[in-house]
């Protein structure tokens, strides 16, 4: 009787992990981006950032660049930092920002100048889910946008009495056709404009696991200054005394595929068991149906990017060691020629 009630337990605590980690959402990096139009270093450091972390990694990372009040001088200073100096200021005393161009990832996972910021950097953060999902969604009506974010907790947030949603009005990309201040930079990508509602955001209360919360806003469209075709929000979720963010979104991510949400048997015909034991923390099986010639398996993560792969064609059993991915949500799935026969959610626990 001991043993079945230890047993009992321990089905117990399997469940509670596998539902703690398979809903978790993606992680979106956040880049909080310090400049100012006549900055000299940045007019080198910036190009690099945008032409290497920012093009590499379209629909994974968020960008919001804050232009400072210097050092462009008060008689002719940065366009960008004029439009909205408040806003601008609010976020640079935040930060304690001292110097540009400096970047703020993940509020205070990384700060520094944007050519050090490295794709490695950017992957390990990738690598982990968030416990809440942002969506942003907006509507255009007559010379307004009217905005809804609906912030979602999937999992179990980290404790705190002092989480503050911030939602930012961006300009995706700004061309001069002569530079607007001394460093020779035209090209100006994600710039700020303004905070919904204010710069100090709105209180956000995660509750529990499964609580759903919307925020809506409406703001009107500078026609005679912001090229409005350009124009989109960000919303993150920051932990106001560590700074952490714990989630992004904006409302020109990429939709969510039901793919990445439920195990999918394309074939009327099973090629696979559920792995065993999931949620998994090194050795793991996979019992296969039905193998025939040119059948592969594969894992992939919540991303979609492919983690590892196998030529399972005639084989019965197929184990791994999951021991060096990180913790969170993958997918196992039978590929033949391109077509997914089969696929089962994998928990990866450590």
């Amino acid at each position: 009787m001991k043993n079945l009630k230890l047993f009992t337990i321990s089905l117990a605590l399997i469940a509670f992990t596998f539902n703690s980690y398979a809903q978790l959402a993606q992680k979106f990096v956040l880049f909080e981006h310090f400049t100012n139009a006549c900055c000299g270093p940045c007019a080198s450091h910036n190009p690099i950032f945008q032409n290497g972390i920012l093009a590499n990694n379209v629909g994974n990372v968020h960008h919001i660049a804050y232009h400072t009040s210097w050092p462009c001088s008060p008689a002719n200073p940065d366009p960008m930092y004029a439009y909205n100096s408040s806003h601008n200021n609010a976020r640079t005393s935040y930060y304690s920002v001292g110097g540009v161009p400096i970047i703020q990832m993940e509020g205070t996972y990384w700060s520094g100048m944007p050519a050090y910021v490295t794709q490695t950097m950017v992957e390990n953060i990738l690598a982990n889910a968030s416990v809440i999902s942002v969506i942003v969604k907006e509507v255009t009506v007559g010379t307004d946008r009217d905005v809804t974010i609906t912030v979602t907790t999937v999992g179990i947030p980290p404790p705190s009495t002092s989480w503050r949603i911030r939602t930012a009005v961006v300009e995706k990309e700004i061309n001069y056709s002569s530079p607007p201040g001394s460093n020779g930079e035209k090209y100006f990508p994600n710039v700020f404009r303004t905070f919904l509602p204010h710069a100090g955001g709105e209180t956000f209360d995660p509750v529990t696991q499964g609580n759903v919360t919307t925020y809506t806003y409406t703001y009107p469209l500078d026609f005679a200054v912001w090229d409005t075709s350009q124009i989109y929000v960000i919303a993150f979720v920051q932990e106001n005394g560590t700074r952490d963010i714990i989630n992004s979104g904006s409302s020109i991510d990429p939709l969510p595929t039901p793919s990445g949400i439920n195990d999918v048997q394309v074939s009327n015909i099973p090629y696979m068991s559920q792995n065993y034991p999931n949620p998994a923390s090194g050795i793991t099986s996979v019992k296969l149906y039905n193998t025939g010639s040119d059948l592969q398996f594969e894992i992939v993560d919540l991303l979609g990017r492919t983690v590892y792969t196998q030529d399972v064609s005639g084989e019965n059993y197929v184990n791994f060691n999951t021991s060096d991915f990180g913790q969170g949500v993958y997918f196992t799935r039978i590929i033949n020629e391109g077509a997914i026969l089969d696929r089962k959610k994998m928990v990866v626990v450590h």
